[in-house]
């Protein structure tokens, strides 16, 4: 067993899944202990920090708190996970000009940023020649998701050394300063202390200052000598940050009965993949299917990547923390607020759906931030023909692919603030329903 881990998972009784994350109770007072997670799975403190006497943030997003924590991940012959900026965490000076990808007839530019470019070609040109047509260097290839401009993470990565022969595939550019490309150790991730960096794959410990450890730990890992990155791509031109799970780190296998993340605890899926088994659902439209997780009143899920098919996604009773949250296939809704309470959802992104990204099905107050949404109905949207209150918050986030609004409502009395976040083909309107009192927003840009 690793140091620092438990072979304790209550909250993972309730649901059958092979090398789940682990749980733990909500963290105390006392001193904080980063930990490191390597290819081989293993966990190992590198460090700590004085006990203040008072509660000490475990690990969270970009913007998410003050965060305390650092740690690594190095994965052996895995893929690097992107990241905009120098490797000293300065961003280029120049930002890379992408438009030469744009430009071209069989190319489509599916996202960019200070350092990178991302592309599907579709006239078997490969990526070392997408690549080169804007002075970058290949990071990463992969067979480009069906009707959409984005990785299809359910095969193999591909290789950026050789020719693949295929008519298209989804090429991932980097330049000076980018991190590192397929076969390298992935970079390093840190939360700032004032809560304004972001954290992948790490946790920690905290104590009372007796010893006697609360808070969230590492889970269990088995080794993974290949890691595969999420579709999230970061972007630093002004919003949409996204500092949730960059990189997965492995296979949680099958979800065969729904996880239930009790009150007072925390479930770290350490940036996993997990994929509903069919007793859940297909992910598909059809209505009453399970979640993959279930989260009390008073739990926490971080850290969690929600494969294809997702069923239901998550749904959360009361109030919940969710940190970190991918779902590369968004399924039926990527998660439903089943009972009233405050929501907080930080870090993480949202792709591939046909109707809502968010459904809320109670009176709730719904804080998302450092998220990225593509392709979808809707980004958030009030159970049809209700009219209690519901209060939206939306802050650094980028959303684009929207075939109806942002937030749809048809409740009089609900609210919706959007701040600092970037926005693209949103169809009919930003906001529908909501009356243009309840309105607030600030610092927003469209691309």
């Amino acid at each position: 067993m690793a140091v620092g881990c438990s072979d304790d998972n209550p909250s993972a009784e309730p649901g059958s899944v092979s090398d789940a994350g682990s749980t733990s109770a909500a963290p105390t007072s006392g001193a904080t202990t980063t930990t490191t997670l390597t290819s081989s799975g293993s966990v190992g403190t590198t460090g700590s920090a004085s006990a203040t006497g008072s509660s000490v943030p475990t690990t969270t997003g970009s913007g998410g708190g003050p965060g305390t924590t650092t740690g690594s991940a190095s994965t052996a012959g895995g893929i690097g996970s992107m990241t905009s900026g120098a490797t000293d965490g300065s961003v280029p000076a120049q930002p890379v000009d992408c438009a030469a990808i744009a430009a071209h007839d069989d190319w489509e530019l599916c996202d960019s940023g200070a350092d990178f470019c991302s592309a599907v070609f579709k006239d078997g040109a490969g990526c070392s020649a997408v690549c080169a047509s804007v002075g970058l260097a290949c990071a990463e290839t992969w067979e480009d998701a069906e009707d959409s401009c984005a990785p299809d993470t359910s095969r193999d990565a591909l290789s950026c050394s050789a020719d693949s022969g295929h008519e298209s595939d989804y090429c991932l550019c980097q330049g000076p300063g980018a991190a590192t490309s397929q076969g390298s150790t992935a970079a390093t991730s840190s939360s700032s202390s004032d809560g304004s960096g972001g954290t992948t794959g790490v946790s920690s410990t905290s104590t009372d200052g007796s010893g006697a450890a609360s808070s969230t730990s590492s889970a269990t890992s088995a080794t993974t000598s290949s890691a595969t990155t999420s579709t999230v791509s970061t972007s630093t031109s002004g919003g949409g940050t996204n500092p949730g799970c960059e990189q997965v780190t492995g296979d949680a296998g099958t979800v065969d009965s729904t996880i239930v993340v009790e009150s007072g605890q925390t479930y770290d899926g350490e940036c996993r993949r997990y994929r509903a088994g069919s007793a859940l659902g297909d992910g598909s439209q059809d209505e009453n299917q399970d979640p993959v997780f279930r989260v009390e009143d008073g739990g926490r899920l971080i850290n969690v990547v929600l494969g294809s098919p997702a069923a239901d996604g998550i749904h959360t009773y009361g109030d919940v923390t969710l940190e970190n949250i991918v779902w590369e296939d968004i399924g039926e809704d990527a998660m439903t607020i089943k009972e009233s309470g405050t929501v907080v959802l930080d870090g993480g992104g949202a792709f591939n759906g046909e109707d809502k990204v968010f459904q809320i099905n109670a009176p709730s107050t719904f804080r998302v931030s450092n998220f990225t949404a593509r392709t979808a109905g809707k980004f958030i949207r009030q159970n049809g023909d209700t009219t209690f209150r519901v209060d939206v918050f939306i802050d650094d986030c980028d959303i684009s692919d929207m075939d109806e609004a942002i937030f749809r409502t048809d409740s009089s009395s609900s609210t919706v603030s959007m701040t600092d976040t970037r926005y693209s083909d949103i169809g009919d309107a930003l906001f529908i329903g909501v009356s243009e009192g309840n309105i607030t927003t600030s610092g927003n840009s469209e691309y």
